[in-house]
């Protein structure tokens, strides 16, 4: 909860390229399900770069302002290809 009243919700994680080659990193899809996992929100993580090199990680992090209170899971999963940057 914020002093303003508004609530945040804050969600982060890692990416990881367990490979030996260099490897595409596309948008995360970060959905919010409720009880019945219906979907509730859902938004777009867009990643600090495209190209993960081999054995590297790559940190993201997102916020949203005021997400339906019916949400009670949260999924992450990778779009279909994202155009290179």
């Amino acid at each position: 909860d914020l002093p303003n009243g508004s609530e945040l919700f804050a969600i982060g994680g890692q990416v990881k390229n367990p490979t030996a080659q260099p490897q595409s990193v596309p948008d995360i899809r970060a959905e919010l399900r409720d009880a019945s996992d219906r979907l509730v929100y859902s938004w777009t993580i867009k990643p600090d770069q495209r190209t993960l090199a081999p054995g590297n990680t790559l940190n993201f992090d997102s916020a949203k302002l005021d997400v339906p209170s019916s949400s009670k899971t949260a999924k992450l999963s990778f779009t279909a290809a994202s155009p290179a940057n």
